[in-house]
């Protein structure tokens, strides 16, 4: 019976992690945002935002490379990048490129972990804007992602 009930509670607690809707109505950042941030100033690496890019998801209005803070991880052709606006409220930008498929794929959420706008491009493809409620399932896998770093304590950010 005792064991019933601490799968049960397990269960509960797991899914609370990913569930960000919670903290992002309460206009808090979610506790893996939080983790990665603070991760990504204090020992990510200096990096920039291609200027296309930057433009497309909205955070200037001229081309021109945005600084940021980046944690990155590889995965096989698959790499994943965390980023962090040098220059901003804190609020990630996500981006994920698939090597072997030649495509990139970046989210730009709100501090609270709530995707603001979505844009793809890759080789021989020009970049476009994904419209938000087409880009929920890249997003969410990807936020899933990097979620799921911050609480395997083998591989979450140091």
């Amino acid at each position: 019976m005792l064991h019933r009930y601490t799968v049960i509670t397990f269960f509960c607690l797991l899914a609370a992690l990913f569930v960000p809707s919670a903290d992002a109505a309460s206009g808090r950042p979610v506790d893996w945002i939080i983790a990665l941030r603070d991760a990504a100033l204090q020992r990510g690496a200096d990096a920039t935002l291609p200027p296309h890019l930057s433009v497309m998801l909205e955070l200037t209005r001229e081309e021109h490379a945005m600084p940021v803070r980046q944690w990155a991880r590889r995965e096989g052709s698959t790499v994943h990048t965390f980023n962090i606006i040098r220059a901003s409220d804190g609020a990630p930008i996500l981006v994920v490129t698939d090597e072997r498929a030649k495509t990139t794929r970046a989210y730009s959420l709100t501090s609270e972990g709530e995707l603001k706008r979505a844009v793809v491009y890759g080789a021989g493809r020009r970049t476009e804007v994904v419209p938000v409620a087409r880009a929920r399932e890249g997003f969410r896998a990807e936020r899933d992602y990097w979620a799921g770093l911050v609480t395997r304590p083998d591989s979450a950010p140091r």
